[in-house]
């Protein structure tokens, strides 16, 4: 068994799903732009787009490596305003300038190299145009390698419904019918050749290139060969930047075969935002409530209940009382003068008397009995 490694399924397979900011978004090619035009700060770009239209939409702008603006409105019922009326574009960035409209690509499937040949991308593109009724370019791509027998061609179209039923049911061409899919870059990697980093083309790419040879800046002319040892420029490795033993473009192509594998098989719309204005009312949650029988729990401190503060017992004061009528006597015992308790000690010598007195000390006073006292005692 050659291949023991489950495809995955084309029915459970991701969708493309177009950016939400897509719907607020225009692209703009200014193309070569006067000396008047040239350097303006993006609030100076705005402001002139904000006069040309007469209204206040434009949010703000991004500029991309190729040259190209993102305008970025405040709501789609805008950017609907502004493809319909195009005028505003040439006063903003001159007559060369042009709005350049989104577009979703297509990647056909299956056509043979044999089909194609005296077939243009422009005759194509006409013999489409009953299958994609908003298209907008055909780009053919024929393998290199002679052993292919099999074609692709990208369609972009500028309504993503035909790019999404296209993607779904397929089309016609030459009573062949033909599989359709989402474009995904990933599925090829790309390798700049004047950095010879990977993930990007040399078409945007404006720093001093690089010689793939030995891994420095360019110091030959095209006809003439580098004598020098051979080092990646990417890895550092001891093999030109172009060579297939490099890590670095290993892994590269190792990322194209994943995203291949699970590449997207239809586009699917945005999501749209969750509204504001009127939002949901607040409603909150039951409160479970878990009542327990009182013979299961266990008699714990913290379920016998405290008494209100007003009834607890005060506690009593410590240190010497200040009702002295009251010192040395016990509770439960009564507090008899001295004079009494001595005619009472001395009527009852053999009884014990069950007051706690102290021999030595009168208990009304606190003070320390004379010694006639005592031998009285």
């Amino acid at each position: 068994m050659k291949n023991s490694r489950v495809k995955p399924n084309p029915q459970n397979a991701p969708s493309k799903t177009a950016p939400l900011q897509l719907n607020k978004e225009l692209l703009i090619k200014p193309g070569d732009l006067p000396l008047a035009l040239q350097n303006r700060t993006p609030a100076q770009v705005v402001q002139a787009i904000q006069t040309a239209t007469r209204d206040s939409h434009a949010k703000g702008i991004r500029n991309l490596p190729s040259g190209s603006v993102v305008l970025t409105l405040n709501s789609a019922e805008a950017k609907k305003q502004y493809e319909a009326q195009e005028n505003w574009v040439q006063e903003a960035f001159g007559p060369q300038a042009r709005l350049s409209k989104a577009t979703y690509p297509v990647a056909v499937k299956g056509l043979k190299v044999s089909d194609l040949q005296g077939v243009t991308e422009a005759s194509l593109m006409e013999e489409l145009k009953d299958q994609f009724s908003t298209i907008d370019r055909v780009k053919i791509w024929k393998p290199r390698d002679t052993t292919y027998t099999r074609a692709r061609v990208l369609v972009a179209v500028y309504n993503m419904e035909e790019a999404s039923r296209a993607c779904k049911e397929g089309i016609f061409w030459r009573f062949q019918h033909l599989i359709c899919e989402p474009y995904s870059a990933e599925i090829r990697p790309t390798q700049c050749f004047k950095c010879w980093k990977w993930g990007h083309t040399q078409k945007h790419y404006r720093a001093r290139p690089t010689y793939g040879n030995c891994g420095t800046t360019a110091h030959l002319l095209a006809s003439e060969e580098c004598e020098r040892a051979p080092r990646c420029a990417i890895c550092g490795g001891k093999h030109p930047a172009r060579a297939r033993e490099c890590p670095i473009g290993q892994q590269a192509w190792q990322h194209a075969k994943s995203a291949y594998e699970s590449r997207p098989r239809t586009y699917k719309p945005p999501a749209q935002q969750a509204s504001t204005a009127n939002p949901a009312p607040f409603t909150t949650a039951p409160i479970l409530i878990i009542t327990t029988p009182a013979s299961t729990l266990a008699p714990t401190r913290a379920l016998v209940p405290h008494p209100a503060p007003e009834a607890r017992r005060k506690r009593p004061c410590r240190g010497r009382p200040t009702d002295l009528s009251k010192a040395g006597v016990a509770p439960g015992q009564t507090a008899l003068p001295f004079s009494q308790f001595i005619n009472q000690f001395a009527s009852q010598p053999s009884q014990p008397t069950s007051q706690a007195v102290c021999l030595y000390t009168d208990p009304l006073t606190s003070q320390p009995a004379s010694p006639s006292e005592r031998d009285q005692w």
